[in-house]
């Protein structure tokens, strides 16, 4: 079994460079540009967030995370289900994201497996109520919407363990 630091140098190189091909899906589907950007410290985590667990297993033991503010989930989720009147956290609307966390993780194994050689397993999401290891174990993405949703932000985690 091949472990991911023989390819990348730590888990924010990682998300670097495998998360781009799922973040260029996921803009075609909710009709807005999104940017992978570095630098989302993992204790700027809110409670109002919404966290979405996604279990690897294989080359990468670990949990990848996103964190939905209210706004983000909101405008997600309305953008995916084409309804205007989609409440935060209505079971649509955390369903839709739930689904947003496949794709996302979905094109992260893809990439590790295809250009990496890395392979991984992917385990159903769940909705968490806080994040599954200690800020310092784990590193973040923010994606920003370009355009008229510059507050839209996504923060996404991955933990190794």
């Amino acid at each position: 079994m091949m472990h991911f630091k023989k390819t990348f140098s730590d888990q924010g190189d990682l998300l670097l460079r495998t998360l781009p091909p799922a973040i260029r899906a996921i803009s075609g589907m909710v009709g807005c540009d999104l940017k992978v950007t570095e630098g989302v410290d993992p204790t700027t985590t809110a409670n109002h967030e919404l966290l979405i667990s996604l279990p690897l297993s294989g080359d990468i033991n670990g949990v990848l995370v996103l964190a939905f503010p209210a706004v983000a989930g909101c405008f997600l989720a309305t953008r995916m289900l084409g309804d205007e009147q989609s409440l935060p956290w209505s079971a649509r609307a955390l369903s839709a994201l739930q689904e947003l966390g496949n794709i996302l993780a979905s094109g992260m194994v893809t990439a590790c497996a295809d250009h990496h050689g890395l392979a991984c397993q992917l385990q159903p999401p769940k909705i968490i109520s806080e994040l599954p290891l200690s800020a310092q174990e784990g590193v973040s993405i923010k994606v920003d919407s370009r355009g008229s949703h510059k507050d839209l932000k996504l923060k996404v985690f991955l933990f190794v363990s």
